[in-house]
């Protein structure tokens, strides 16, 4: 093993539109979402649809809607 200070360092950040969600008066709030699942048990639409049919492509429950618009684009795709 190498000494510290001969050693290499390299951290890589991936921003995934969230700099674009912050700037967003109507994303900026879905940026403080850890994810928890909280939401999907009070939200009587999630527990109606469920799933990915409540939400979008990759992102479920509510937030779901706000995390797609901020990653993917809120422009609707169909297939």
């Amino acid at each position: 093993m190498r000494p510290a200070d001969e050693r290499e360092f390299h951290l890589v950040l991936l921003d995934n539109g969230r700099m674009g969600m912050r700037e967003d008066d109507d994303l900026r709030e879905t940026l403080y979402c850890i994810r928890c699942g909280a939401c999907s048990n009070a939200c009587s639409n999630f527990q109606a649809v469920g799933g990915h049919g409540f939400g979008g492509e990759t992102y479920t429950g509510g937030i779901g809607t706000g995390w797609e618009a901020g990653v993917h684009g809120s422009r609707v795709q169909t297939r």
